[in-house]
């Protein structure tokens, strides 16, 4: 989700992402849930990482501003 920052301008705007854990099988705190959790969070920081290098370089090259 993009929403706008406090100033309203075009240049400040918030970027929040939204994981869903879709894992009912899996017994909360076992052994399995924790190494499946860790797994979905490393995959979502990379996501993550990967979209603001993304929007980095649009805005350098102007492509967004």
């Amino acid at each position: 989700m993009i929403s706008d920052g406090s100033s309203g301008t075009d240049s400040d705007l918030h970027m929040t992402y939204i994981f869903e854990w879709k894992h009912p099988d899996l017994e909360a705190g076992s052994a399995e849930a924790r190494d499946l959790q860790a797994k979905h969070k490393l995959m979502a920081k990379m996501a993550v990482d990967k979209s603001v290098e993304s929007i980095r370089k649009f805005v350098k090259e102007g492509v967004i501003g």
